[in-house]
């Protein structure tokens, strides 16, 4: 599930293992490509001066008024939205001055708000990437507001608002990346991941965090953009004062519903129904009986704006079946240890061979973001299809590629000696027809993990993974260190079987040893271990072929949450 199930007594959410930086500790890139969307998509006009009046400690009915009726569209599109079942109002309300009266200014202006997208962001982007991006920002901006009236019987109208523009930073990226980034997200949404954990690892930040930069530049109100900029991490949540606390935990457990409905990521289900039960009490019939009203609602809503939505299973019959395999996967846990690492290296065997494509569309990914900051982005948005492409110049690229993208920092570096001990250990294997397993170690998460331990005890966290490694229980063993915070252990006369179940050991005890310090910054640590292996090597194999396969299994153990073992064999 990529989930540490560290509790957390303010609000009760199980910490991400991946979790994002807070906003001073902002990726340069991240504040690049803030700065960029700031200057190429404005707020339109009316929105602006909405603001403006808003902003005033007196504010000027009549101005706001005349202000929002001058955008004719945009007053039909507010209308219909209030006067659908979304809000029950008492009564049909036919013009601004009655929806100023029964709704409030504030709620008024946080719908003018959340309607105004700049246009340029919206044109030119493919019918069906906007298609499933209105359906995810519906969904969450309805459950957002159900779920802020039922669990804390509070008006939704900031919750519906930071539902609706969590996913801005999807629309900045699609225009600015163009196709590598439509690519990746269908790769992601085609597998089912998670679409924050694969951005830090190609982009180094995530969608999310540059919808708050832009919105914060927007000059949105800060209540909102906090609530959206905190949603995916849940120490972020907890620092939070208590209003913007349950705000932010409204937006998370929408978002979760919405990858549960709309991207049928199972696992998000487990995170909610762990938060819903033990912070409200609440069943899985009380949610499934949520989701039953609010598939009518986003389709509602839909209608009065306009919108065409992409079909699908029902929002009963994805949550039923999300249900089934959380029970599923929780009936086939077996305590025995052995029977625990088979099922395990049959995992990897699954998810290593299947992962290429999306291994490729994020590489292609991190080319498009680096090109586009190279070159600064242009100078206006440009369609998708004009958009910067991927310097995929594999010539003069390294045969070993980069296991992580920039916010993790986790490289093999096929070292001169490395590459050596390969040769040669290649060369033996071939005379004695024996096979040759390479397993690359690596500390998951190192940037988090050297900001929690501190320069002293970091090296100690390495010697530890370094210790385990060396001590591997098998007579032919080679450790050598190879990037910060990785290494590559050599076995040869090992098959796959042996070589994941020796990389299982070795991230088990990892796990263990820094468990047992009973320190809560050595708890996290965790490793992760790519195998490779090649059963008998043929003449003239390249020692690459290796070297670049275990490095891609361990890219994919690091992208499936870490401390895992993902496998291939090399025929």
């Amino acid at each position: 599930m990529g989930l540490l199930r560290r509790r957390l007594p303010t609000h009760g959410f199980s910490a991400m293992s991946d979790a994002a930086p807070t906003p001073s500790e902002a990726p340069p890139a991240l504040k690049q490509f803030v700065v960029r969307a700031g200057d190429l998509y404005s707020l339109p006009a009316v929105a602006m001066k909405v603001l403006e009046l808003t902003g005033s400690p007196k504010v000027d009915v009549r101005a706001l008024k005349e202000c929002i009726e001058n955008d004719p569209a945009l007053t039909s599109r507010i209308l219909r939205v209030v006067n659908s079942s979304l809000f029950g109002l008492p009564r049909e309300i036919c013009d601004l001055n009655q929806a100023l009266a029964l709704l409030g200014i504030k709620p008024l202006k946080l719908l003018v708000l959340g309607f105004s997208l700049p246009g340029n962001m919206l044109s030119g982007v493919e019918a069906a990437v906007l298609g499933r991006y209105w359906r995810r920002a519906l969904t969450r901006a309805v459950a957002a507001r159900e779920l802020s009236d039922v669990l804390w019987r509070r008006d939704g109208d900031e919750a519906f608002i930071a539902g609706l523009l969590l996913d801005v930073g999807v629309l900045v990226l699609v225009r600015d990346l163009g196709e590598p980034y439509v690519r990746f997200l269908d790769r992601v949404y085609a597998e089912r991941r998670s679409l924050a954990e694969l951005e830090r690892g190609s982009l180094g930040f995530t969608h999310v965090q540059l919808s708050a930069g832009l919105l914060r530049g927007w000059n949105l109100p800060e209540t909102i953009v906090g609530a959206i900029g905190a949603s995916e991490n849940p120490d972020a949540i907890a620092a939070l004062a208590e209003r913007e606390q349950r705000l932010a935990a409204v937006v998370r457990l929408a978002d979760l519903l919405t990858s549960v409905l709309v991207d049928r990521r199972a696992t998000a289900l487990d995170e909610l129904m762990d938060y819903v039960r033990r912070q409200h009490g609440w069943s899985a019939g009380q949610v499934t009986g949520l989701v039953s009203e609010l598939e009518a609602k986003v389709s509602q809503l839909a209608d009065v704006l306009s919108l065409s939505l992409p079909g699908g299973a029902s929002y009963i019959e994805v949550l039923s079946q999300a249900q089934c395999q959380l029970a599923s996967t929780a009936a086939s846990v077996v305590p025995d240890v052995v029977r625990a690492d088979r099922a395990r290296e049959g995992a990897s065997r699954y998810a290593s061979d299947g992962f290429d494509e999306l291994y490729e569309q994020t590489l292609s990914l991190t080319d498009a973001m680096q090109a586009f900051l190279s070159e600064g982005g242009g100078a206006k948005p440009s369609s998708p299809s004009n958009a910067v492409q991927p310097r995929r110049a594999h010539a003069a690229r390294s045969n070993v590629r980069p296991t992580l993208g920039p916010s993790q920092h986790t490289h093999v570096a096929a070292s001169p000696a490395l590459e050596g001990r390969l040769a040669a250990a290649v060369a033996a294997c071939r005379a004695s027809r024996e096979p040759l397993s390479a397993l690359f170690v690596a500390i998951d998460r190192l940037g988090e993990i050297a900001f929690a331990l501190g320069p002293k005890n970091l090296p100690k966290a390495a010697e530890l993974v370094a210790a385990v490694c060396r001590k591997v229980d098998h007579p032919a063993v080679e450790c050598l260190p190879s990037g910060d915070g990785v290494w590559a252990v050599l076995l040869a006369d090992c098959d796959r079987n042996q070589a994941v179940a020796l990389a299982s050991q070795i991230a088990a005890t990892v796990q263990r040893l820094a468990q047992s310090r009973g320190d809560e910054a050595w708890s996290n640590l965790s490793a992760s271990v790519g195998v490779a292996t090649v059963a008998l090597p043929p003449r003239n194999f390249p020692v690459s072929a290796l070297v670049e396969k275990a490095s891609r299994c361990l890219y994919a153990a690091q992208a499936s949450g870490g401390n895992c073992v993902k496998s291939i064999e090399i025929y």
